[in-house]
């Protein structure tokens, strides 16, 4: 049975934190490396990010498909970001992972990791797709440590960035039976 009137059942506002309040920015501060999964029913691994809020971001890494062209500059891409996190958290010095092919990348940059993550503050950069939706840029640099000072930032907007959420296309129109008679009810069928 749903039970409307049960009070843990909210009917108004919205429980959900969303990342930086849904804007984007180059200076998101006090995030943190959350946890590392395999995304399910994908061949990926998803890295999750929260902010002081507790929103919450992922940056998905896709394996790379080999059998496609330009698997390259795929490789490429995806290791720059990889090295870009690992160095976020492992002191420097550390030999970082060598790997025969982007799995075996991302397993081995987990196992790197392991735990060196929690409680690390980082400052981020986020941006819109064209979608509207945020992401964390899928070039570098998008993480600093919070010890770094937000003069000295490397993290900027840069002229590729969409910054403003874009707008939103027309939903479809829909009327209901009552409502294109004018009478304002729904009629089930």
């Amino acid at each position: 049975m749903i039970d409307l009137n049960d009070e843990s059942i909210a009917g108004e506002g919205n429980a959900v934190k969303i990342f930086n309040g849904g804007n984007a920015s180059a200076n998101v501060e006090n995030c943190e490396l959350v946890r590392i999964e395999k995304a399910d029913k994908y061949d990926a691994l998803d890295f999750f990010f929260a902010d002081s809020s507790g929103g919450e971001i992922k940056l998905r890494e896709w394996f790379v498909d080999y059998e496609r062209d330009g698997y390259e500059k795929k490789e490429l891409s995806q290791a720059k970001r990889i090295k870009h996190i690992l160095t976020k958290f492992l002191p420097e010095g550390t030999q970082l992972p060598q790997a025969q092919n982007s799995e075996d990348l991302l397993k081995k940059a987990t196992a790197a990791l392991g735990n060196t993550f929690a409680g690390v503050k980082l400052r981020m950069k986020v941006t819109f797709k064209e979608s509207g939706y945020l992401q964390i840029p899928p070039y570098v640099p998008f993480l600093e440590s919070m010890a770094v000072p937000a003069n000295e930032s490397k993290l900027y907007m840069g002229n590729i960035d969409i910054t403003e959420k874009p707008e939103a296309s027309s939903p479809a129109s829909i009327e209901t039976a009552g409502a294109a008679s004018g009478a304002g009810a729904v009629s089930w069928p």
